[in-house]
């Protein structure tokens, strides 16, 4: 039985979104972490009708096992309170997630969304006018060094282009998913589309890319779905325009660049060269540590120690490699196996638009991740784990629904 919600209870998602915002900007989580932690008791002193939270263990087991995991490499070979506090906090937002849906439904879940897709557009705004002028208007409240992308590739609030663009790309999804058709909703899209390509994140564009080749997968796959003629006719035509204008401007090899940097060996970049020393490692090291890991930050504190290009440079620039080193092999095929499991619902969604839209930003997040670690971004990470807390819920009330 779903819980009415009561007219001075704002939406949470907004909330931790904003929360997670400023915080970005002031280079201090404070005001995120306080905002997860009261929420989180919120709900489970006012709002917990029976012990949930013990359910979504039981029935979620498997992806706790892998939140069981980091902790308990962390506790065996990286002892810190912080780390073992960001894994708390990350497993805070996933439980959010899934008692969000599971307590309003939604509806509730979807007006949160559509307030922070007009948010984010707002933020476009700014985009365009930062690209126009070469001055970010955010800047004036952002506390610390910025990253050194002035005048050349905008960043928003997010103080990087590739958060701006993994963010945008929640709203893009958001804006074609949730919001009926129509001029407006048209011209937003494109806003996002274009501050996407001005990020110059060329991450964020193959994580695009791919979510429209398994959204055309799904589309030629499904019997339901049907294209008109005349809009089959105008993809025809618009596919070829857009990849000429793209190759024209030179970045369609911009793109390949990015790809080759992770997936080649080369030791003139210093982000291949610390995949290929972190994998070697790896599996160098004693069976315990290839199955469950070292630990988190284990991977960055390694890292600090050598220098191939870089110095003090403490990152893969790659979820997947990092938590390979911190968290072991079966972490890493959990993981593997949800983004499968993402894919695969998305490919057989039966036009459910929420559990659509969730899945969609997924899979996109999922292939984005193979560029960067998010987990260190306040607002990629709310935006990640409470969507997939919700995502979880409606793959357990859907599945109920079948049997």
């Amino acid at each position: 039985m779903k819980i009415v919600l009561k007219k001075y209870e704002i939406n949470i998602f907004v909330v931790l979104l904003l929360a997670s915002m400023i915080s970005k900007l002031l280079l201090n989580p404070t005001i995120w972490i306080v905002t997860i932690i009261c929420c989180f008791l919120y709900f489970m002193l006012f709002k917990s009708s029976k012990p949930i939270f013990i359910g979504v263990l039981s029935k979620e087991f498997l992806f706790f096992c892998g939140f069981g995991i980091a902790v308990l490499s962390t506790l065996l070979y990286q002892w810190n309170f912080k780390y073992i506090a960001e894994i708390s906090i990350n497993i805070m937002l996933v439980l959010l997630g899934y008692y969000m849906e599971y307590a309003f439904g939604d509806r509730y879940l979807k007006a949160g969304i559509r307030i922070i897709c007009i948010l984010l557009s707002v933020v476009c705004i700014f985009g365009i006018i930062e690209y126009m002028t070469k001055v970010n208007y955010f800047d004036k409240i952002t506390v610390g060094d910025l990253v050194g992308y002035k005048n050349e590739r905008i960043y928003g609030p997010f103080r990087h282009p590739i958060i701006y663009a993994n963010c945008m790309l929640f709203a893009l999804i958001g804006w074609v998913c949730l919001f009926k058709k129509s001029m407006f909703q048209t011209f937003m899209i494109l806003l996002i589309i274009c501050n996407i390509i001005l990020t110059g994140s060329r991450s964020s564009w193959i994580g695009l890319l791919f979510l429209c080749l398994i959204t055309m997968y799904r589309i030629y796959r499904s019997k339901k779905l049907k294209i008109k003629k005349t809009t089959f006719i105008l993809y025809l035509i618009l596919i070829p325009i857009g990849l000429w204008i793209f190759y024209k401007l030179g970045l369609i090899s911009y793109v390949f660049d990015r790809t080759e940097v992770a997936l080649s060996y080369n030791r003139d970049y210093q982000r291949t060269a610390t995949i290929f020393y972190i994998v070697r490692n790896f599996f160098n090291g004693s069976i315990d540590n290839i199955l469950i890991g070292n630990g988190s930050h284990a991977a960055a504190e390694m890292m600090l120690k050598v220098k191939f290009e870089w110095d003090n440079f403490n990152t893969t620039d790659n979820l997947y490699i990092s938590d390979l080193y911190n968290y072991g092999l079966i972490y890493i095929a959990i993981i593997l196996y949800y983004f499968a499991k993402t894919i695969k619902k998305f490919i057989n969604n039966k036009m459910d638009e929420l559990e659509l839209m969730l899945e969609a930003v997924l899979i996109s997040f999922f292939c984005v991740f193979f560029f960067y670690e998010p987990f260190v971004h306040y607002p990629v990470t709310t935006l990640f784990f409470i969507s997939f807390g919700a995502l979880l819920y409606k793959w357990r009330t859907i599945t109920q629904m079948d049997e």
